[in-house]
């Protein structure tokens, strides 16, 4: 009877595919960034120009983190159109979609 040896694996058949890399690294990034806002008291990131904001815990849910984004600190009050706000400064209240 013949014993059926697997085929060894090479170094590069073990890699991850280039897109799961990426996706690793930028997890890596969103972890350091992560733990800054942490340690420096801030609530998440916005980006000044209005189009979005993020909590620490779900940085980056669009996937788009980049050099626009900005620490900040969640803004007190309510808003129509949004489940929260982030920006500059802490305590400040929202100004956005109520009427």
């Amino acid at each position: 009877m013949e014993t059926l040896k697997k085929p060894n694996q090479s170094k590069s058949s073990r890699r991850l595919p280039a897109k799961t890399k990426q996706r690793e690294r930028m997890m890596d990034i969103i972890d350091v960034i992560e733990t800054h806002l942490e340690k420096e008291g801030f609530d998440g990131l916005f980006n000044s120009n209005g189009e979005c904001a993020c909590k620490r815990g779900d940085l980056a849910p669009c996937g788009q983190m980049d050099g626009s984004c900005e620490p900040g600190y969640v803004l007190e009050g309510e808003c129509a159109d949004h489940d929260y706000h982030i920006g500059p400064t802490k305590g400040a209240k929202v100004e956005c979609g109520l009427e």
